[in-house]
C-alpha cells in the first residue's frame, strides 16, 4: 500500500511540474513571438529556445518559428552551428510535413521549403569548398598559377563541383 501511495504521489508531482512547464514555455513562446514581430530576433530565438527546453520536444509550431529565426539571423556565406541547427530543424519539419499529408499548413510548408533549397545549396557549396581539387585549384589562383588552377578546376568540375566550374 505504501508503495501505491509513494507511487501517486510522484505521479501528481511529475503532473504538476510537466504542467508548470507548459505554461512557462508557453509564455516563452508568446515572448518570442512578441519579440519577432518587433523585430528582435536575438531575443526572440533566446526565447523560442527557452521554449523548446522546457518542452523537452520538438514540435510543429515552435519549430517552425525557430526556423524562421535562424533564417534571419544566419549569415549564408559562413559555415557555422547555426546553420547546422537549421539543418536539423528544417529536416524534424519535412519529417512533420511527410506524415501530416493534406493536414499542413501549405504557406508555412511552402516557405520551409525554400528555406531547405537555399540551405541545400550552400550546404553543397560547403562540401565543394572542401574538395582537394578545389583547394588546390584555389591556392593555385591565389599564388597565379592560372594554368595550374584551371587544370585542379577541371578535375573538381568533373566530380560535380558547381563552384570550380564558375572559378
Amino acid at each position: 500500500m505504501k508503495h501505491v501511495l509513494l507511487l501517486f504521489v510522484v505521479l501528481m508531482h511529475l503532473t504538476i511540474a510537466n504542467a508548470q512547464n507548459n505554461m512557462q514555455a508557453r509564455i516563452a513562446y508568446e515572448e518570442a513571438e512578441a519579440a519577432f514581430a518587433e523585430e528582435n530576433f536575438n531575443t526572440a530565438l533566446v526565447h523560442i529556445n527557452k521554449t523548446e527546453s522546457l518542452l523537452g520536444q520538438w514540435t510543429p509550431k515552435v519549430g517552425y518559428l525557430k526556423i524562421i529565426l535562424l533564417d534571419k539571423q544566419i549569415d549564408y556565406a559562413t559555415p557555422s552551428a547555426d546553420l547546422q541547427e537549421l539543418n536539423k530543424q528544417v529536416s524534424a519539419y519535412m519529417k512533420y510535413a511527410e506524415k501530416a499529408g493534406n493536414t499542413i499548413d501549405m504557406d508555412k510548408f511552402k516557405h520551409v521549403y525554400a528555406i531547405e533549397q537555399k540551405l541545400k545549396a550552400k550546404l553543397l557549396e560547403v562540401e565543394w569548398k572542401k574538395m582537394p581539387e578545389y583547394v588546390a585549384g584555389d591556392e593555385a589562383y591565389s599564388d597565379k598559377e592560372y594554368t595550374l588552377a584551371i587544370s585542379h578546376f577541371k578535375k573538381a568540375v568533373d566530380k560535380g563541383n558547381g563552384l570550380a566550374m564558375y572559378d
